[in-house]
This record gives structure tokens, sequence and C-alpha cells, in this order.
């Protein structure tokens, strides 16, 4: 089995060491199969509609995403893997946090798989969506690596956010700073690794492929967030220059 993602235990040095190693390796292999795409069971949120289908992560690892079974380079979920807030199985959370209508479809043995993912956009708003895993194990594989990904690139996600305002751009660059260096490298994930994986549905840098009973969901690219730091620190710097200027005026 695979040890919970949410253990407590205290560990030495060593065992932190061999976790981290072990860990490493679950989340290569895992974005690996990810990325060429992993088969599941979707439910459409209200309806309870089931879709053979399969989930993917995108080759930036940025993105996790349920194909449409009939059209397979169409998205049916676009989820920012940053923005993840949670992932709830029945298996540890019990049957009472899913939507009714999905748990009263499902067999025994399905439920044991079923997992639901939460996740917000850039004001804070928490949606979710359902998915039946292949086996136990890629649900307990699936559980774990997500929890480790989406906690990482979740302090990225934060920075930036915080970075919108002009007040919080000085914090935000000491943190950046602070953070980059400890973020794991996903070995293989900075390019295409294979034509599967060049196949991947194309998004945009402002993804907004969502269901249509989603809230449209935005992110700003670096080069739009790069603008608005551009925008908010130039009238800025235009009244420290004035004031300094009238200062030179006074004292002549």
């Amino acid at each position: 089995d695979v040890p919970s993602a949410r253990s407590t235990r205290s560990l030495t040095p060593e065992e932190k060491e061999a976790e981290k190693v072990r860990l490493q390796g679950l989340v290569n292999n895992f974005a690996k199969k990810a990325v060429r795409g992993c088969p599941c069971v979707y439910f459409k949120e209200g309806t309870a509609t089931r879709f053979e289908t399969q989930y993917r992560i995108d080759k930036s690892l940025e993105y996790l995403i349920l194909v449409n079974p009939q059209e397979p380079g169409v998205t049916e979920v676009t989820c920012p893997i940053a923005a993840i807030q949670d992932i709830y199985s029945t298996a540890e959370d019990g049957a009472s946090c899913f939507p009714p209508e999905v748990v009263s479809a499902l067999g025994a043995e399905d439920r044991e798989r079923l997992l639901m993912i939460v996740f917000s956009d850039a004001d804070g708003k928490l949606f979710r969506f359902c998915l039946v895993e292949e086996s136990s194990e890629s649900r307990d594989t699936f559980l774990e690596c997500m929890r480790q990904s989406s906690f990482l690139r979740g302090e990225w996600w934060d920075l930036t956010n915080k970075a919108q305002s002009a007040s919080g751009l000085v914090k935000t660059l000491a943190s950046l700073q602070r953070h980059l260096h400890k973020q794991v490298h996903v070995d293989g994930s900075d390019g295409p690794r294979s034509e599967l994986a060049s196949s991947l549905p194309l998004l945009p840098e402002d993804a907004t492929h969502t269901p249509s009973n989603f809230v449209e969901y935005k992110r700003h690219s670096p080069k739009v967030t790069l603008v608005l730091w551009v925008v908010v620190l130039t009238p800025v710097w235009l009244l420290v220059g004035w004031c300094l200027l009238r200062l030179d005026v006074k004292g002549r």
C-alpha cells in the first residue's frame, strides 16, 4: 500500500530523505503515465451522467485535463493543478462528502475508487468534479502525487496572486527567492517527450476550458502579470520623482 500523504508521524532525517526519493520516483512515473492518458470514469455534475474517458496532465504539468470521450481532442474539464484545494476519496473521507446522485449511481467496489477534486479560481470560489479511478492502487497513486504536486505549485500560485497588489510586491519578490529553489523538478517535464505528449489538446495561456456548470476560470500569464506590475508601479515612481523635484526646487 502507498503510505498516506496526510500522515503526521515525525520522521528521522534518514527517513525524510528516503521519503523524498520515494515521492520523486512516484511523481515521475505518475507524470509520464498521465501525460499519455489514464483511464477513468467521469461524472458530470448535477446529472450523474457517467463517461468512460481519460484524464491527462499537459506537458508543462500545470493542468489536469479530462478529455471528451466522443472527441479526444476536446477537453471536458481543465483544472489548474496549483489551484487544487483538496482531493477527497470515499476510502479516507466517507461517502457523505460526495454528491448523493454520484454515490447512488455506483456499486460498492466503484465507490472505493471514487475521487472528488476541489479547486479554486483566482477569486477563491470553489469548484469540484468527480471521477472513478481504474484500481485502488491507481487511486492511491493519484491521491499522493496530485496532493504533492498541487502543494508545490500552490506556492507559486499564492505568490503570484499576492503580487497583484503593489503593497505585496516587495514581499512577493523576497518570497520568490526563498521558494523557487525548493520546488521539485519532475524529470522530462520541460518539453514534449513523445508524439503522444504532442497530441494533447492545446491550451491557451489564460485557459478557460471549463464545463458549462463551472464559472469561467482565468489565470494571468507571466507576460500579463509583468504588464500589471509595470502599470501599478509606474505612477508610484512618477509620484516619487515629482516629490523629489518639488523638494529640490524649494531647497533652492
